[in-house]
């Protein structure tokens, strides 16, 4: 490599990441607004929860982050140099994992909306919400370190309680 390489691949990087933040952020706000709509009691569901009881669901989340991340790298390591079961029901714990963030974030998104806009549509609500989200978590350190994660793990543990709460009928 000749010296003016290493400025040629910091300007790429720099383009990667000016393309790939606005499709990130547009995909985001889509799926979330689309997991309000497709799934709409699974959301309210995390969404109340998390009002209703955030210490319980911020608790929740966190034991449940741990201990799933602690059985995928163990399931992960278990199985590395050898394709098989354990790298398997590693990859399905992270999936699910994965799809339990996307149900909280949704939550979260939708809580952040209404506060943000009462009298809007449930569509414009999610959709700013959502944006507001991801905007805030993309402030340096602070929103990295601590609004997104605060709201991720608060997320998951609603969506868990919600998972398995009994409404009333």
């Amino acid at each position: 490599l000749g010296p003016g390489s290493a400025h040629g691949l910091a300007m790429n990087d720099g383009l990667a990441i000016l393309i790939a933040a606005p499709v990130v952020f547009g995909s985001l706000v889509a799926l979330f607004s689309l997991l309000r709509v497709l799934f709409p009691d699974q959301v309210g569901s995390a969404r109340v929860a998390a009002t209703e009881m955030p210490g319980r669901s911020f608790a929740l989340g966190t034991v449940n982050l741990l201990f799933l991340s602690v059985i995928v790298a163990a399931f992960g390591a278990l199985g590395e140099g050898r394709a098989g079961v354990f790298q398997l029901l590693a990859l399905i714990l992270l999936g699910l994992l994965v799809i339990a963030l996307a149900f909280g974030l949704t939550g979260m998104s939708v809580l952040i909306g209404e506060r943000l806009l009462p009298d809007a549509s449930p569509a414009r609500q999610t959709a700013w919400g959502s944006a507001t989200l991801v905007l805030a978590s993309l402030t340096p350190f602070l929103g990295w370190f601590g609004l997104f994660p605060y709201l991720a793990i608060l997320g998951l543990g609603g969506f868990l309680i919600g998972l398995f709460r009994r409404s009333p009928r």
